[in-house]
């Protein structure tokens, strides 16, 4: 209902105690105020008025009181009792005495609102993540998991009917059997330094296959404090194309150090200028030079010590004629 200045509810904003009326004019200014709600369409407003009498003479209304319901010096709501019988101020001062309860009622509804949106904010915040995230007490119980961890639980054939929701979660790694078990080990044992302040943060790496799927994880240990409490979240994130992406360089790169090592040359990757790290030689280094490739890596200058002296400033020139120009050279 909107608030018109000196209108009934208006007057009743302003009033310290509330108002108590029990003549006719003030009844019918109340009930009109009602017809003013942007609930009604602005054109059946101005008929609802002209019914107002006949509806307060059906309804017998005969004395209104209205309390503002104040919470730190702001009001929170208007309180309004209707009687077919003539009130007196000892029913305004009853009436007061329960709006006092009815004010706390409403800021422990408010409050319980404010707490249910917020658990659900986290919880949206949580479901939008894509790990399979579960949170843990300071004893290691599941308090909260989301949505990911909940699809991947239904996926796997996880039986629990709520999603692990009050179990162990280090009782649970220690029980663990077969492949898994060193895995789980490694996971549990993260959970317990992070929950005793040892560590900040642990992640393990851990594989976690399926019937004809080769999938890897990693479990990222953190934690946070609440009220002196604290918590632990555990973030599983799917690493598998990651783990695909390694494996497949390892293969090429064992596939191509053997081409490499079975040439008649000296191939070798190292920094620019003459004391440059070499990253790389292949070992016919020894057939030619008398250097094993261990050797050759270990000293950097070995390869200026080997050039004629005439020939090492032309060659440290040349190399940086070369990268400056991103070129090759002979």
């Amino acid at each position: 209902v909107p608030i018109r200045e000196g209108s009934y509810f208006h007057r009743v904003l302003l009033s310290e105690h509330g108002l108590l009326a029990t003549d006719a004019e003030t009844i019918h200014n109340w009930l009109e105020g009602f017809t003013e709600t942007g609930h009604l369409p602005k054109a059946v407003r101005g008929p609802i008025r002209k019914l107002i009498p006949q509806v307060n003479k059906l309804m017998n209304i005969r004395s209104i009181i209205s309390i503002p319901l104040v919470s730190k010096k702001k009001i929170i709501a208007l309180f309004d009792v209707t009687s077919t019988e003539i009130l007196t101020q000892k029913d305004l001062d009853r009436i007061q005495k329960i709006s006092n309860q009815l004010t706390a009622v409403i800021l422990r509804k408010q409050a319980d609102e404010k707490l249910l949106s917020a658990r659900e904010f986290l919880q949206s915040v949580q479901d939008a993540l894509s790990a399979n995230i579960s949170i843990l007490d300071h004893e290691g119980n599941i308090v909260n998991v989301n949505s990911g961890w909940r699809n991947f639980g239904i996926k796997n054939g996880q039986a629990h009917p709520n999603h692990c929701i009050g179990m162990n979660y280090l009782e649970v790694c220690d029980s663990a059997k077969g492949q898994s078990r060193e895995e789980a080990s490694l996971v549990a044992n993260g959970v317990r330094e992070v929950l005793a302040g040892k560590k900040n943060e642990i992640s393990v790496e851990y594989p976690c296959h399926a019937p004809g799927e080769q999938r890897w994880f990693v479990a990222r240990i953190t934690s946070f404090e609440n009220n002196g409490q604290r918590w632990i979240v555990v973030a599983h994130e799917n690493i598998t194309e990651r783990k695909q992406m390694e494996e497949a360089l390892q293969k090429a790169e064992i596939k191509y150090r053997m081409l490499v090592e079975r040439l008649p040359v000296i191939i070798y990757t190292s920094e620019l200028g003459e004391n440059g790290a070499w990253t790389y030689v292949s070992p016919q280094i020894e057939n030619l030079l008398g250097f094993t490739a261990e050797e050759w890596m270990a000293d950097p200058g070995l390869w200026y010590q080997q050039a004629h002296p005439e020939d090492r400033n032309r060659q440290q020139k040349l190399e940086e004629q070369a990268w400056a120009r991103q070129e090759s050279f002979e």
